[in-house]
């Protein structure tokens, strides 16, 4: 910069202040901003001394010798750099020293005013919309700059100062008038940063440039100009490229004509007429910007996109339909006019700044570039203050909340997922050491039952003459099991909120931890209506009602008003909201959640009756198992009782005289004779052993 330059110093600190914003933005914080003044022995050799580490070059200077130096190290080193060209122009202040009949003109000007002799021009950088309380007449051009689309840098850099408490510490604010100047050296920053990047694909290692070798990093090809032709679009304007390497931007500059009549005190008219850009030069809205604009029956609507009030068709000539299309187009055979109707630009309803500038539909009734703005718009306070809103058409409308619902599976097996796998292995263990417990005590106890034949569980359970004390005494477990389980998980982190409707619901479906997003009402309930997988959740908070919005003092604002009123009484809003809601061609039949929550489904709760028959099965297995097991272990114990029994048949003494000298009676023989004649002697065995008990079973 030029030294003892005020404006360079001034661009140096939009300059400063950008930079802090970008460190942000990249979460880096090895960009740091030098300054250079040039003074006039400055020349190359002074220059190139100050390159060390330098990566990019902004020059704010306005002398040509100044000028002709950077290009010169440019050119030598090869450094990106953006030479901004600082023009400006003043108004002709001069008054020929008749300072005397300053008094007399400024009278005789308020004459010629009333009595539309003169009109006024007024060309200013200041954003902010024509506004004047006390004014009893006025007839002028207002001309002024306007941002287009839907970036916002301004606000957000105004947001990042208020976050960071920055504009308090180095007492920085953003004015009205200023607001253009920033965003202009908020884009040129925001270039060199993305050149560092494009460069080096990281803010790790920045690449530098000398006079001696020229750039750190080889294969360097990122140029600045091919930076600026892939972002051309920003808040106030693109940049377009007039020669090689040389840009400006297109600013769009809107005139209004402003129309105050002392003798019309509540018709006040704040009407674009026509814009000029430095592209495509002026353009008239009305055939010339002298049209009278108190006589004109043609009105400007502004709207935004909000289903099923507002909604795209495709078809240029009808490009809008919805509830309140057809809302205006009833107002308008009542009221007689006519109207052309647009998008606002940036797509939001409209919110003030610090310095009092409104943007969206608010936004743009106050500036005069739209008279009606027609949309799901609540009545506020704030936004009386500076726009009359109609009688509401609408009921109260308030907040709520938007959430996915909750997958409903199919699964014979999903009672097993109330609880999760670790807590089953747990019940598992717990019944297993429970059994195992049981049997020893019932094993070594000498009050269980197996050690004590007494019939005690029986006698608990058939004995009604038993007191509550005693069959407490008695009982293993005596109270009842309730398993609630509530889980209530809040998961909240600090997130950017969503920049329309349409991402919001994306977010919601696709939200990995789960998304809820806090909107209103009619939007929420129009996403659930057109989508069987999200749900409004909880009732409506902070009601407000919908209305139309129109200029402050606007000629139309009665009229509407009756309109509505009529239509009303017509019931014919009724049929409307009919129309637009339940019967809306973009309504999905949803399942009734209701039949989901009666009870639970075959399809969920059938495995427990699978787990029953396995468990019945497995049973019938053991117990076939049982039986053939303890019969064998029968059969066996059978035979080798009867051999012991034959063995000691065999040692007794055919006489009768046992081997150990005792005397037994022998065995009783039964003579007989067989088929052929031939004598038999059967041995009848003896009734003494004829009995025994099994051990298993009981004969």
């Amino acid at each position: 910069m030029d030294k003892n330059d005020s404006f360079a110093k001034s661009a140096v600190r939009h300059l400063n202040i950008s930079k802090m914003f970008f460190n942000d933005k990249f979460r880096v914080d090895t960009i740091s901003l030098d300054r250079f003044d040039f003074n006039e022995t400055a020349d190359i050799n002074s220059l190139c001394v100050k390159m060390v580490n330098v990566s990019f070059v902004i020059s704010v200077c306005r002398s040509s010798h100044s000028i002709g130096i950077v290009a010169e190290l440019a050119r030598i080193s090869q450094v990106p750099t953006i030479q901004v060209d600082l023009n400006y122009w003043s108004l002709p202040l001069n008054f020929n020293g008749q300072h005397k009949n300053l008094f007399h003109n400024h009278v005789q000007a308020a004459d010629y005013i009333d009595q539309r002799v003169f009109n006024m021009y007024v060309l200013t950088k200041d954003i902010t919309a024509f506004k004047c309380d006390s004014c009893e007449s006025a007839l002028m051009f207002w001309m002024r700059p306007f941002p287009v689309g839907k970036i916002m840098e301004i606000r957000d850099l105004d947001d990042y100062l208020f976050r960071n408490e920055i504009g308090l510490e180095l007492d920085y604010s953003i004015n009205g008038w200023d607001s253009l100047n920033v965003a202009f050296y908020m884009n040129v920053m925001g270039y060199a940063f993305e050149t560092i990047r494009e460069m080096n694909a990281t803010f790790d290692v920045l690449p530098t440039f000398t006079c001696e070798a020229g750039p750190s990093e080889p294969n360097i090809t990122t140029t600045v100009r091919e930076v600026v032709l892939n972002d051309p679009a920003h808040e106030y304007g693109n940049y377009t490229e007039s020669s090689p390497n040389l840009f400006f931007q297109n600013l769009e500059v809107r005139i209004y004509k402003i129309d105050r009549d002392r003798d019309h005190e509540d018709a006040l008219f704040n009407k674009e007429v026509g814009v000029w850009t430095p592209t495509s030069k002026l353009s008239v809205m009305y055939g010339t910007l002298q049209v009278d604009v108190r006589n004109l029956n043609i009105f400007r609507v502004v709207t935004l996109i909000q289903p099923p009030f507002v909604q795209r068709t495709g078809d240029p000539n009808t490009p809008y339909e919805g509830y309140c299309i057809d809302l205006i187009n009833m107002i308008q055979v009542e009221v007689n006019f006519t109207y052309t109707i647009y998008e606002v630009e940036d797509g939001s309803f409209g919110t003030m700044d610090d310095n009092g500038n409104w943007n969206g539909l608010i936004g743009a009734l106050v500036s005069g570039s739209a008279d009606i703005a027609l949309a799901p718009l609540s009545v506020m306070a704030e936004r009386e203050n500076d726009v009359d809103f109609t009688v509401p058409y609408y009921d109260l409308v308030g907040t709520t909340i938007l959430m996915k619902k909750a997958d409903v599976e199919y699964s014979l097996f999903k009672f097993m997922k109330v609880l999760e796998w670790p807590v089953w292995l747990c019940i598992v263990a717990a019944y297993l050491f429970t059994s195992i417990l049981l049997w020893i005590f019932d094993r070594f106890s000498p009050y269980s039952f197996t050690n004590n034949k007494e019939s005690m569980w029986k006698e608990m359970s058939l004995n009604e003459s038993m007191s509550p004390r005693d069959r407490a005494k008695l009982a293993v477990w005596d109270y009842p099991v309730s398993d609630k389980f509530t889980n209530m998980w809040r998961y909240m982190q600090e997130s950017k909120l969503p920049p329309d409707m349409d991402a919001a619901v994306d977010r919601v479906l696709n939200s990995v931890d789960g998304f809820a997003f806090i909107g209103d009402a009619t939007e929420i309930k129009y996403a659930a209506l057109t989508n069987c997988k999200l749900q409004q959740v909880g009732t409506e908070f902070s009601r407000k009602p919908y209305a139309i919005a129109v200029q402050s003092g606007h000629i139309l604002k009665d009229k509407i008003s009756s309109a509505i009123l009529m239509l009303l009484n017509q019931r014919r809003l009724e049929t409307l909201k009919e129309k637009w809601w339940t019967d809306n061609p973009n309504k999905v039949n949803c399942p009734d959640s209701s039949d989901e929550s009666d009870g639970i489904s075959i399809q969920n709760i059938g495995g427990v009756f699978i787990v029953i028959l396995a468990g019945i099965a497995l049973s019938i297995v053991t117990l076939a198992f049982e039986y053939y097991y303890y019969k064998r272990k029968a059969r066996k114990a059978a035979e080798k009782e009867k051999e012991q029994i034959e063995m000691k048949i065999q040692q007794v003494i055919p006489n009768g005289v046992h081997q150990n000298g005792i005397k037994q009676d022998g065995p009783k023989t039964v003579n007989g004779t067989n088929g052929n004649g031939n004598a038999v002697q059967r041995t009848k065995r003896s009734n003494s052993v004829s009995a025994y008990e099994n051990t298993a079973f009981q004969y």
